[in-house]
């Protein structure tokens, strides 16, 4: 299947009306989340309770500094990123929040000259993805970027940020030794190998 195909095929079902009826919200604010909890009523007609999380919509960008070279021989940008939530440092892909006002893309060049940075001659999609929507309504546009320059790099109070440069051969072999463990990272190097 095409990247159109799928694409156009999530937009066709993003517009169908909603499934289950919500009957009662609660909702709880806690920082950058805000967490509902609906008494809903089934296609099924049978009533029940759903917790999830409201994530602002994020992006995830893979820089990649050589991309007319054979893939082999390409080499990425990725950054080492200390995480409270893990209490270790992470390796992982640029990313971050749309801000509001903020189309994904702006927040793509956005985030990879804060993290990184570089910035991109050229942004191209590669479509989105939900994390886990199970828990959660986040959704995170993928962006690979190419003919990239050096900036200055202006990470966000509270980011410590290392950067990386690595053959994507390397980034592969972290992937499969378990030390690439970036959920929307995988997501991304995933559609960027597969396109």
């Amino acid at each position: 299947m095409s990247r159109d195909s799928w694409q156009e095929g999530q937009e066709n079902f993003e517009q169908q009306e909603n499934y289950w009826k919500i009957k009662e919200r609660e909702s709880v604010s806690l920082g950058r989340f805000e967490i509902y909890h609906d008494r809903i009523l089934t296609a099924e007609n049978k009533e029940t309770f759903y917790s999830y999380v409201d994530i602002k919509t994020g992006v995830c960008i893979l820089p990649v500094k050589n991309s007319e070279t054979p893939t082999s021989e390409r080499e990425v940008v990725i950054i080492k990123q200390y995480r409270h939530s893990l209490k270790k440092w992470e390796y992982e892909l640029p990313a971050g929040m749309v801000d509001t006002e903020e189309s994904p893309e702006e927040a793509a060049r956005r985030e990879l000259t804060e993290e990184t940075g570089y910035e991109a001659g050229k942004l191209t999609s590669l479509g989105y993805f939900y994390p886990s929507a199970g828990s959660t309504n986040e959704k995170i546009y993928l962006f690979l970027a190419e003919n990239l320059t050096r900036q200055e790099q202006e990470p966000d109070t509270g980011e410590e940020i290392e950067i990386i440069n690595i053959s994507l051969q390397k980034l592969k072999t972290m992937i499969v030794s378990n030390e690439f463990n970036h959920g929307a990272g995988l997501a991304l190097i995933c559609r960027y190998l597969l396109g």
